[in-house]
């Protein structure tokens, strides 16, 4: 089940061809943010809020 939090959660803004340094780092981020529970909620697709 999903149950979209706003004060839990955390916007991502990036590119869609990530270099390797940036997606490594991008990985780390997540994973640290994923232990304390936190929703990502992903960029733009098409000029409308993807959750």
């Amino acid at each position: 089940m999903f149950l979209y939090n706003p004060e839990r959660s955390i916007a991502v803004i990036g590119t869609r061809q990530p270099r390797e340094r940036g997606r490594d780092t991008g990985l780390r981020i997540a994973q640290r943010f994923a232990q304390h529970k936190l929703t990502f909620v992903s960029g733009l697709l098409n000029d409308e809020l993807a959750i």
